[in-house]
């Protein structure tokens, strides 16, 4: 695959790969887009599963860094961000696998679920008893994690049967065209696997819910 074939499509880009664009471009200051192999840093992290607000957030960081260092050389690629990406990623993994003492040593497992739990839309349906509910819940992090996934899935469930056909019209629409930018760019076992989490992220995105995970950043404590 050469890296005219990976480059972005002019339309219908993926949600996840133009959220990162966004945030970079701010950052760095140019009206460039990203580079063929931008964005395939950009997919190992989405094939990865690494959730979006973490590569956010850790971007943000290399910048922030850069600019305190006084560095007068820019960051002009993913590239300077992806080592920071990956090392910050596995550090989630660590602490959330399975006998991971550190996990509850370190977590402020109640105000992570509390900050989760105002980080729901006020327009989400039965969202009071959805708030008792995660507030309510004990165990380990691995545990927690754990139900938080489970009900994850139940609120996503619910949330897609209670679409209206206009709306699912859209979504349909949306990820047809998510689908069409990237065939060129992913063989297409690996564009059907994508499919359903790529229609995910475009439903969190119209209703603006966070994933329940104690790790997203919706959970995390602000810095400062």
């Amino acid at each position: 695959m050469t890296d005219t074939e990976l480059a972005e499509p002019e339309s219908g880009p993926h949600p996840y790969f133009l959220a990162i664009e966004d945030v970079f471009l701010e950052l760095r200051g140019s009206p460039l887009q990203l580079s063929p192999k931008d964005w395939q840093i950009a997919r190992g992290w989405h094939d990865a599963g690494v959730p979006l607000g973490l590569v956010e957030r850790v971007v943000r960081e290399v910048f922030e860094r850069r600019r305190a260092s006084q560095k007068q050389d820019k960051v002009w690629s993913l590239r300077h961000c992806k080592r920071a990406v990956d090392a910050a990623w596995r550090r989630q993994q660590e602490l959330a696998a399975p006998g991971s003492s550190e996990a509850t040593e370190e977590l402020d497992l109640a105000g992570r679920l509390a900050r989760l739990s105002a980080a729901l839309p006020n327009e989400l349906g039965d969202r009071e008893s959805l708030v008792a509910t995660i507030l309510g819940l004990e165990g380990d992090a691995e545990s927690i994690e754990a139900q938080l996934a489970q009900i994850d899935h139940n609120v996503m469930a619910a949330a897609d049967d209670a679409q209206a056909p206009s709306d699912r019209r859209d979504i349909e629409r949306e990820l047809a065209e998510a689908r069409a930018a990237l065939a060129e760019r992913l063989p297409d076992d690996e564009l059907e696997r994508s499919a359903e989490r790529l229609r995910e992220e475009i439903l969190r995105r119209r209703l603006g819910l966070p994933v329940l995970s104690l790790f997203a950043p919706e959970a995390l404590p602000s810095e400062g």
